[in-house]
């Protein structure tokens, strides 16, 4: 970061022709190390959907575990993209965080995101559970539901929170 600053600011100086050239120009960017993922084994994922049982978000634990999909292809999914008869979801958009707008329905960034995923038996009756549970919360918001048609909604239909949802996750993985 510091050396990116630095980076622009002599460009600036250059443009304003107070330096001939960028000295940084030759200095090679230092490279940031990445964080690795730390992967749950099979043990550790019976383990946390046991302590998830009681969480409002344990069907979508549930399929982020059996389907791999991320955070906001998860939110961003809608009933409509369940194909019940051929067992298949598809992904078709994910929830984004746009600034100064809010949270907005985007579609994934490479075609390779926007797939097909096929579904076993479990997930399908987890599914079917799921959708029950919002038909009574959805009749017990009344007038302040909001209809936007998504798998996982909050109380009142809109978006769930990304923060709170992760938040939660991370309190389930730390107390098991």
């Amino acid at each position: 970061l510091i050396h990116a600053v630095l980076h622009c600011l002599m460009k600036h100086a250059v443009r304003e022709g107070i330096l001939g050239k960028n000295p940084l120009d030759v200095i090679e960017r230092p490279r940031t190390e990445q964080a690795e993922f730390q992967i749950l084994n099979e043990e550790q994922c019976h383990q946390f959907l046991i302590a998830a049982a009681d969480s409002p978000y344990e069907e979508l634990y549930y399929l982020a575990l059996t389907t791999g999909m991320r955070q906001g292809e998860l939110l961003g999914l809608k009933w409509t993209d369940l194909d019940w008869n051929k067992s298949v979801l598809l992904v078709q958009r994910q929830l984004q965080r746009v600034e100064h707008e809010g949270v907005c329905l985007v579609p994934p960034k490479t075609k390779a995101g926007r797939r097909q995923i096929k579904l076993g038996q479990g997930i399908l009756e987890k599914m079917k559970e799921h959708r029950l549970k919002q038909e009574q919360i959805k009749v017990a918001s009344g007038d302040r539901w909001q209809e936007n048609d998504l798998v996982f909604a909050s109380t009142i239909g809109t978006p769930l929170d990304q923060y709170r949802l992760s938040h939660e996750f991370k309190k389930l993985i730390k107390n098991n």
